[in-house]
Protein backbone atom coordinates (compact mmCIF):
# COMPACT_ATOMS: atom_id res chain seq x y z
CA UNK A 1 0.00 0.00 0.00
CA UNK A 2 0.95 3.24 -0.83
CA UNK A 3 0.22 6.08 0.90
CA UNK A 4 1.99 9.26 -0.68
CA UNK A 5 -0.38 10.47 -2.80
CA UNK A 6 -3.24 10.46 -0.46
CA UNK A 7 -4.50 13.99 0.50
CA UNK A 8 -6.96 13.81 3.93
CA UNK A 9 -8.48 16.78 4.01
CA UNK A 10 -10.34 17.55 7.56
CA UNK A 11 -13.24 19.56 7.12
CA UNK A 12 -16.09 20.56 9.99
CA UNK A 13 -18.15 17.82 10.36
CA UNK A 14 -21.52 18.84 8.88
CA UNK A 15 -23.44 20.74 11.49
CA UNK A 16 -26.69 18.45 13.00
CA UNK A 17 -29.83 20.55 14.04
CA UNK A 18 -29.94 20.61 18.01
CA UNK A 19 -32.24 18.13 19.89
CA UNK A 20 -34.26 19.42 22.20
CA UNK A 21 -32.14 19.77 25.25
CA UNK A 22 -33.53 16.58 27.45
CA UNK A 23 -33.86 18.08 31.34
CA UNK A 24 -31.49 16.09 33.42
CA UNK A 25 -32.90 14.33 36.22
CA UNK A 26 -31.22 14.79 39.06
CA UNK A 27 -30.38 11.23 40.79
CA UNK A 28 -31.01 11.06 44.56
CA UNK A 29 -28.91 8.34 46.34
CA UNK A 30 -31.36 6.02 48.31
CA UNK A 31 -28.20 5.34 51.01
CA UNK A 32 -28.16 9.03 51.81
CA UNK A 33 -31.97 9.30 52.88
CA UNK A 34 -31.78 5.75 55.18
CA UNK A 35 -28.80 7.02 56.62
CA UNK A 36 -30.23 10.40 57.81
CA UNK A 37 -33.06 8.55 59.24
CA UNK A 38 -30.98 5.92 60.94
CA UNK A 39 -28.40 8.79 62.18
CA UNK A 40 -32.09 10.07 63.78
CA UNK A 41 -33.01 7.27 65.61
CA UNK A 42 -32.38 7.28 69.59
CA UNK A 43 -29.94 5.01 69.72
CA UNK A 44 -27.58 6.29 66.96
CA UNK A 45 -28.51 9.69 69.00
CA UNK A 46 -27.11 8.54 72.15
CA UNK A 47 -23.87 6.92 70.44
CA UNK A 48 -23.04 10.26 68.74
CA UNK A 49 -23.64 12.14 72.06
CA UNK A 50 -21.18 9.63 73.46
CA UNK A 51 -19.00 10.63 70.69
CA UNK A 52 -18.90 13.94 71.12
CA UNK A 53 -18.11 13.73 74.37
CA UNK A 54 -14.89 11.83 74.10
CA UNK A 55 -14.08 14.06 71.11
CA UNK A 56 -14.21 16.99 73.40
CA UNK A 57 -12.45 15.51 76.30
CA UNK A 58 -9.91 14.33 73.60
CA UNK A 59 -9.30 17.54 72.10
CA UNK A 60 -8.96 19.66 75.69
CA UNK A 61 -5.81 17.75 76.48
CA UNK A 62 -2.70 18.30 74.77
CA UNK A 63 -0.92 15.24 75.26
CA UNK A 64 -2.81 12.03 75.67
CA UNK A 65 -3.24 8.95 74.45
CA UNK A 66 -6.59 8.25 74.29
CA UNK A 67 -8.77 8.35 71.00
CA UNK A 68 -12.49 7.53 70.37
CA UNK A 69 -11.98 5.14 67.90
CA UNK A 70 -13.84 2.53 69.94
CA UNK A 71 -16.52 5.55 70.48
CA UNK A 72 -16.44 6.27 66.15
CA UNK A 73 -16.87 2.15 65.63
CA UNK A 74 -19.86 1.95 68.01
CA UNK A 75 -21.54 5.16 66.02
CA UNK A 76 -20.68 3.95 62.64
CA UNK A 77 -21.72 0.50 63.12
CA UNK A 78 -25.12 1.16 64.35
CA UNK A 79 -25.71 3.35 61.16
CA UNK A 80 -24.35 0.76 58.78
CA UNK A 81 -26.49 -2.33 60.76
CA UNK A 82 -29.38 0.39 60.44
CA UNK A 83 -28.78 1.27 56.73
CA UNK A 84 -28.45 -2.11 55.96
CA UNK A 85 -31.85 -3.35 56.97
CA UNK A 86 -33.70 -0.81 55.41
CA UNK A 87 -31.86 -0.30 51.93
CA UNK A 88 -33.14 -3.26 50.20
CA UNK A 89 -36.46 -2.17 49.98
CA UNK A 90 -35.74 0.66 48.64
CA UNK A 91 -34.00 -0.18 45.95
CA UNK A 92 -35.44 -1.54 42.72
Amino acid sequence: MVLENEVVALSDPKEEPEAEEEEEVDLVDPVDEVRAKCEMDSKAQQLNLILQACNDRVSKRSNTEESCHEELIDYVQHVDHCVGKKIFSKLK
